[in-house]
């Protein structure tokens, strides 16, 4: 693809700047006004970064089986800029933006949702001044009668929660900076044990595979594998932020990482915390413009459409 590019010179500078200025004072452009999204595959459902810090601040989205339901992590983005860490309340809302509810109040991260769509399982946190600490917990929020079950944790530090494929059991990890080791373990619902399974260097984000056994990467966080075409792992940058600048996919067969185009993307800022529709070809993600500065809007959950065909087109 070829670029072209206007190069202003003395004869054409002063014309230029005076339209320019005449757009912004009758109201053409606006100086902060925001490039359109040109994607139709993309899809704005939850957020509203038109001003800064003015919403809700939205990560870890996971959709229901039927794919009619987005629930994902909500707080006052307010609050995540006092606090540096990213927890809040549960929340659900169709894929069509509507009906967008608060399902449960409180400070919860690495939300996952069980195979038949009937439970969430959430990491609590507590404040006790002046911090906010990781509680040695996970909670089942059960649907849709919302009732909350206490399952102890063997850690504090979780950094990722699955469903195993039958719901009786979750996988977790718990991830430890001194020195840096993560550790996977096995929580059994039926009688609440927990079963220590192995450890290994560095931070590994993690999923499950149908036949539950473990998929780890080292590149990626927050991974998550394809259910419809388990070679293709999608996920965000690594090793323990789970933002980056593009979506990133990995190709099981070949092992390739593979940065996906940036018009897959609604803003130059950046996105994390991919899940896949049960179709195998639409994701849900949190997505943040950048206002400069180092400084980010808040999160907003958006829905890419036809991802598959999109990359072919992009080759």
């Amino acid at each position: 693809m070829v670029t072209k590019l206007f190069r202003l010179n003395k004869w054409n500078l002063k014309p230029f700047l005076f339209v320019l200025l005449a757009l912004i004072v009758i109201g053409g452009i606006h100086p902060c006004e925001k490039l359109p999204i040109t994607n139709p595959n993309l899809k704005l459902v939850v957020g509203d970064t038109t001003e800064d810090y003015d919403s809700l601040h939205c990560i870890y989205p996971v959709v229901s089986p039927d794919g009619k339901t987005i629930y994902y992590v909500g707080v006052n983005s307010d609050s995540v800029a006092d606090w540096g860490v990213e927890v809040g309340s549960i929340y659900s809302v169709t894929v069509d933006g509507t009906n967008n509810r608060k399902l449960a109040d409180g400070l919860f991260d690495d939300l996952a949702i069980s195979r038949d769509g009937g439970k969430l399982a959430v990491h609590p946190w507590s404040y006790r001044p002046p911090y906010y600490n990781p509680e040695s917990l996970i909670l089942i929020l059960n649907l849709p009668s919302l009732q909350i079950d206490t399952f102890p944790a063997l850690g504090r530090k979780i950094s990722g929660i699955e469903f195993d494929r039958g719901g009786e059991r979750l996988y977790y990890v718990v991830f430890d900076w001194t020195p840096p080791i993560t550790s996977f373990y096995r929580l059994r619902l039926s009688d609440s044990t927990n079963e220590y399974l192995y450890s290994v260097k560095g931070y590994v984000g993690f999923d499950l595979f149908n036949d539950n056994s473990i998929y780890r990467d080292l590149d990626l966080a927050n991974p998550q594998i394809n259910p419809v075409q388990e070679d293709y792992v999608i996920g965000g940058g690594g090793p323990v932020s789970g933002w980056s600048d593009v979506i990133r996919m990995r190709y099981l067969q070949s092992g390739n990482l593979e940065c996906l185009p940036e018009s897959l993307i609604p803003y130059d800022g950046r996105v994390g915390f991919f899940y896949w529709f049960p179709d195998g070809n639409t994701i849900v993600f949190s997505a943040q413009d950048y206002f400069g500065s180092g400084r980010y809007a808040p999160g907003e959950i958006w829905v890419l459409k036809n991802l598959f065909e999109q990359i072919e087109e992009e080759r």
